[in-house]
């Protein structure tokens, strides 16, 4: 017995207002996790993006498929994308459920892939199990993974359970036929695909486990986690019959993530021995004495001894001067290939722990002039961006280290009540970029935000500066107060105070934290509201009196969420009532019941 394998995923479209998010991550991690662990895998495909095409995709599940499957073969089908509700024909009386590939119109029916034409293919495989697995909705909504119109009034509609399952099929669907299936920043991938991979990859006893008893299992958590995290109805399906039983070998080697996008290289000797300095090595076992002598050195040359500064001053710009090489050579053995960029990254943030490391100490133990130094390397990283030809996403990976600095800096101002170094590396200024202006400052630097090695796409930078962030446990011993605190709440929150900074200085980033409940912003508005240490330190960020601070961020605020956050997404986080405090709630109420009187 064979297993094939079709796995299709669609993030990018030829319309790029159809993109999602995490579509074709979807079916990269389905297609590696079932290569890993089938060893006897026949016929197997991927396809995403540019390359899931109606033609390419009826290709692949043409003869060539047909021709390699045996009687007591399974094939299995995968996909993750838009999902759309269309008419079969121009007399409406008929609709069907398509699956919309890359390069979809506005004729639906004519250029997607309907029901009725997978149907007709699992008929002619003349093996006797089929599986497919389908990661989309299948509603009219334009807030999550489908596509087109919504019809309301439908006679008969052919669906994807109703239409392909029976005798030798099993279709298990992420949502309900009038449901949306949603995709989730937070477990960085679409949210029934999630828990379909975490299933698979479940200790299981035995060498085979039958493939109905992951169905349950994904489903109730499905149910649970959008009904907690996204207060959403999301309701898996299944249906189909295989006579007997229908095993997978168990998955014994987990999901191999590339790295970049979503995994933190997780040991790394990234700079060589400097005299009289730390040693920068990744080493979980060496942790503890990594940080602490990386404290040590920075609160030693932080004192006002010239010759300190100056050991300090050396020290840091032989790391800048050591990374910048670092990137030379990454930059040429990737050989400016799109698909290395995930791998460059990666390596180039490995290489950056060093700088990262320091920075942290910097921006709770250390001065103003050490900020200054520690922004003057990182405008001679983004200065390597300018020196270079070639594809732009590669040429730009440095903006993603230069983005971390900046997070790390604004989460070790909130923990140390002290913005004063975060404020210093804002208004470094970046000499050698050939602007006609007078040299701009690391404020000005806010497409750092959009990072182009990231496809300059603005929360997909979020998520993975979330998610490295996240995998940093180091960072939390710097300082005590980030011990026991959410890596995300506190990136989510940086990404308040740095959203507002550049607002407040006329530029626009993208507010990130506008993504996600209020409640994991709160912690800082509250420190805002009556933290008076706090206020005075912040208000200092902004050039700010004590007194004009809420009132100024107020106005942000709202100015931001009348900007919205772009199709289809929905602000989340907090208002301008959020910033007030419970005495003005109250007056404020007070005042418009006695008007009512009146």
């Amino acid at each position: 017995m064979k297993y094939h394998l079709l796995s299709i995923g669609i993030s990018k479209h030829q319309d790029p207002q159809a993109n999602l998010r995490f579509a074709s991550k979807d079916a990269s991690e389905f297609f590696s996790l079932f290569t890993e662990n089938i060893s006897n895998l026949g016929y197997s495909k991927l396809l995403t993006d540019n390359e899931a095409t109606l033609s390419s995709i009826r290709t692949a599940l043409g003869t060539e498929l047909e021709n390699q499957i045996e009687a007591d073969d399974c094939f299995i089908l995968y996909y993750s994308g838009h999902g759309a509700i269309a008419p079969e024909s121009e007399q409406r009386e008929v609709f069907s459920h398509f699956l919309i590939p890359f390069d979809v119109t506005q004729d639906i029916s004519n250029s997607a892939i309907p029901v009725d034409y997978i149907k007709d293919i699992f008929k002619k495989l003349k093996c006797k199990s089929k599986l497919f697995f389908v990661d989309s909705c299948f509603s009219g909504s334009v807030n999550s993974k489908a596509y087109g119109p919504a019809y309301k009034s439908i006679k008969k509609l052919k669906t994807v359970s109703g239409e392909i399952s029976g005798d030798g099929r099993i279709v298990f669907t992420a949502s309900k036929d009038d449901e949306e299936a949603i995709e989730d920043p937070k477990l960085g991938n679409s949210v029934f695909t999630s828990f379909l991979l975490d299933e698979f990859q479940e200790k299981k006893t035995g060498e085979k486990f039958s493939v109905t008893d992951i169905l349950t299992p994904v489903s109730e958590k499905v149910i649970a986690y959008t009904q907690k995290e996204h207060h959403f109805k999301q309701t898996p399906t299944f249906s189909g019959d295989i006579q007997g039983v229908l095993y997978l070998p168990t998955f014994k080697k987990p999901l191999h993530i590339k790295p970049g996008v979503i995994d933190t290289p997780k040991s790394q000797s990234v700079v060589g021995e400097t005299p009289a300095s730390p040693i920068i090595d990744i080493d979980p076992n060496k942790e503890k004495n990594l940080i602490s002598g990386t404290i040590k050195f920075v609160l030693r040359t932080a004192k006002s001894d010239p010759l300190l500064k100056l050991e300090f001053e050396k020290f840091a710009l032989e790391v800048g001067r050591k990374l910048i090489k670092k990137w030379g050579e990454i930059f040429k053995s990737s050989g400016q290939l799109v698909e290395r960029i995930p791998d460059a990254v990666a390596k180039m943030e490995a290489e950056s722990y060093q700088l990262f490391i320091l920075s942290a100490a910097v921006g709770v133990y250390g001065n103003q002039d050490q900020a200054k130094l520690i922004g003057e390397i990182c405008g001679n990283l983004l200065k390597t961006t300018r020196d270079k030809s070639g594809l732009i996403a590669l040429v730009n990976v440095p903006e993603v280290i230069v983005l971390f600095v900046e997070y790390i800096l604004a989460i070790t101002a909130q923990a140390s009540v002290d913005f004063s170094k975060l404020k210093t590396f804002l208004s470094t200024k970046i000499y050698g970029m050939r602007y006609d202006t007078t040299p701009p400052s690391m404020l000005s630097m806010y497409h750092t935000h959009y990072a182009d090695s990231l496809g300059g796409n603005a929360d997909k930078v979020a998520d993975y500066v979330r998610k490295s962030l996240a995998n940093m446990e180091w960072l939390k011993t710097i300082h005590p107060r980030m011990d026991a605190e959410d890596m995300t709440d506190l990136q989510l929150q940086a990404n308040f105070i740095l959203v507002m900074t550049r607002f407040h200085y006329k530029y626009h980033v993208w507010p990130d934290f506008g993504r996600f409940y209020s409640t994991r912003t709160l912690p800082i508005i509250e420190h805002i509201k009556y933290d008076t240490e706090f206020i005075k330190a912040l208000a200092e960020l902004f050039h700010l009196e004590v007194k004009d601070l809420r009132p100024k961020l107020i106005e942000h605020t709202e100015a931001l969420r009348a900007r919205g956050m772009g199709s289809g997404y929905f602000w989340s986080s907090i208002d301008g009532d959020d910033l007030l405090t419970y005495q003005e709630v109250q007056d404020r109420e007070k005042a418009r019941r006695a008007k009512e009187v009146k």
